[in-house]
């Protein structure tokens, strides 16, 4: 696999990522128990992984 091939695979694979993420919060937004209040903090965690992966790369 070339390496063109590969980078564009893993960004491919980072915006899903991001996406599923960004669902998840959404979803445990929307309704009031504990389950939907994990299900959020699980998705902003995702984010902020996301976003500090996307940080560490651009140094």
């Amino acid at each position: 696999m070339s390496d063109k091939t590969r980078r564009g695979l893993i960004a491919a694979l980072k915006i899903v990522l991001y996406v599923v993420f960004v669902i998840i919060t959404i979803i445990g937004a929307r309704t009031t128990s504990w389950a939907s209040l994990g299900f959020e903090c699980i998705g902003l965690a995702g984010v902020v992984l996301m976003l500090w992966i996307y940080n560490r790369s651009q140094k």
